[in-house]
């Protein structure tokens, strides 16, 4: 994986999963049903101390950008931020 700057997009597990979503969400998919097949898709990841925070972040924000930021993705964002914190 590659990071090129500090943005959200700026790597590319991020852009994958903003490529992820965006194609689910364009096919008529809810984001909270959409939040659950990716976090299903990239388990692997999630576990990830690195890794792991750039999907949440990148997936609320595209939730954010459509409209449809649910509770639950802010939820581990936050946490996850938190978590990094310490």
């Amino acid at each position: 994986m590659g990071t090129w700057g500090v943005g959200v997009f700026q790597d590319d597990l991020s852009r994958d999963v903003r490529a992820d979503f965006l194609q689910r969400f364009n096919a008529g998919l809810a984001p909270a049903d959409i939040a659950q097949e990716l976090s299903k898709r990239y388990g692997d990841v999630l576990a990830d101390p690195d890794e792991g925070p750039l999907f949440w972040w990148a997936l609320a924000e595209s939730q954010c950008e459509c409209g449809g930021l649910t509770a639950d993705v802010v939820d581990q964002a936050e946490w996850d931020a938190a978590a990094r914190d310490r």
